[in-house]
């Protein structure tokens, strides 16, 4: 008989070598997982930014199709500077989205791709039942009505972006910026964007800032446009005036 081969044992991992592959995997992955989320996010900062200068640019060209000026202000209870009287109600006409939808071709640019929820209001289409389509961003009050020739502020904010449960239209500065009662939240709490939130300026150029500085002044200058309502006042309503104790009139 012939001599019999030798029996190659195959030698597999110990415990601790697995564990400590499984270590390393680990760790790589919690050092990979925020590069990755980080690069998501900037993606979707990017998108909203984009987003917002277009919808930056269609308000302005619906202000040079009406002779300078930006829509007014259109609500139920409150008043716009073109009637001080009487609220101009809301109507599909009058909502500023469906405003400058000729200027946009398209209500994709209203939502935020960060913005899981895009909350409207009930009329949010200007009657009810009527389908409204997700939107992430306010128009500021603090400009309505105004031609572009006399605001005098060109730091202050045209679109802002709103938090995505808040079903907000109108941005009102100072009230916007700390709570709103029949909310029980600020539309700009729990921004989106690595704390800070993104503006349309008038001349359409987009901006980043922290939460934290808008609040930094009490009355969000320069970005509020507070100061063109002291200039060019809204009319108010006192049960539901824009003005905050830490921002007075």
């Amino acid at each position: 008989m012939g001599a019999r081969l030798p029996v190659r044992r195959v030698k597999g991992f110990t415990l601790i070598e697995l564990l400590v592959v499984i270590a390393i995997i680990a760790i790589l992955a919690a050092l990979l997982f925020p590069v990755f989320f980080r690069a998501k996010s900037s993606a979707g900062t990017a998108s909203c930014t984009t987003r917002m200068k277009q919808l930056g640019i269609a308000v302005i060209l619906y202000a040079d199709a009406h002779e300078d000026r930006l829509m007014p202000f259109a609500a139920d209870l409150e008043l716009s500077r073109v009637d001080s009287g009487t609220p101009a109600g809301t109507t599909i006409s009058n909502r500023w989205w469906h405003q400058i939808l000729p200027y946009t071709r398209s209500r994709d640019i209203f939502r935020c791709p960060a913005d899981p929820i895009g909350t409207t209001w009930a009329k949010e289409s200007g009657q009810p039942g009527t389908k409204p389509f997700p939107r992430s961003y306010m128009l500021n009050r603090a400009l309505e009505s105004l031609s572009l020739s006399v605001i005098s502020s060109p730091g202050a904010a045209l679109v802002i972006e709103k938090y995505e449960k808040a079903p907000d239209a109108w941005f009102d500065p100072p009230r916007d910026l700390y709570t709103v009662a029949f909310l029980g939240f600020s539309p700009l709490d729990k921004p989106r964007h690595a704390g800070g939130i993104i503006y349309t300026q008038i001349d359409t150029s987009t901006r980043f800032r922290p939460l934290d500085a808008w609040r930094a002044d009490p009355c969000g200058l320069p970005m509020s446009g507070i100061d063109v309502v002291r200039e060019h006042p809204i009319p108010d309503v006192a049960a539901r005036t824009i003005w905050h104790p830490k921002c007075p009139r």
